[in-house]
Formats: structure tokens, sequence, C-alpha cells
């Protein structure tokens, strides 16, 4: 999907390229906020369990995925943010490659 979405994004210019692109990172948004949510019901899940080997309480090791779930939002709502925020003026140059618009 990623790739048949780059080569999509190749193709639009101007007010086409950013809406999709805005669709993009808000479905990113999305699937962070269900990473964290469901993984808030793991965690509870692994106060009542523990490690075999290394003999942790698993909550220490489910801890890792609601954090990367709080990240991955973080991250989506700040490409977001800089995409709506652009003017529109220099999201189709190559220098500007790196940025999310």
């Amino acid at each position: 999907a990623h790739v048949a979405l780059d080569l999509l994004l190749m193709h639009l210019k101007g007010f086409s390229k950013k809406a999709l692109m805005l669709i993009n990172i808000g479905l990113i948004a999305v699937l962070a906020g269900a990473i964290f949510i469901s993984a808030l019901a793991l965690f509870e899940l692994g106060t009542m369990q523990e490690s075999p080997a290394l003999e942790l309480p698993m909550h220490w090791v489910y801890s890792v995925i609601p954090v990367s779930g709080i990240l991955l939002l973080y991250y989506a709502l700040r490409d977001f943010w800089t995409c709506l925020t652009n003017k529109g003026h220099a999201f189709d140059r190559k220098e500007e490659e790196g940025k999310p618009c």
C-alpha cells in the first residue's frame, strides 16, 4: 500500500497531493490511537502475568506498545499540522522531499 501511495503521489500536484497526504497522515493517527487503546487492555492483562524466563511482570514487557502508539500519534499529528500550515507553494519542489507535504 505504501508503494502504491507513493506512485499515486508522484502523479498528483497541488491540492490533490496535499489532500491525499492529509488523508494518509489522518489514517496513521487513527491507527496509532487504536494501537494505544488496545495496548492498554494488554497492559492490564500483563499485571496478572509473569515472564517465566526473566521472572518479570509482563506489564513491563507490554509497556512498550502504548508508548510506541503515543510516539506514532505524536509524529502523525506533527506531520498533519505541518501539512496544514504549509502555504502550498513549496510542497511540489524536490528539495522539500523530506517534509510531510
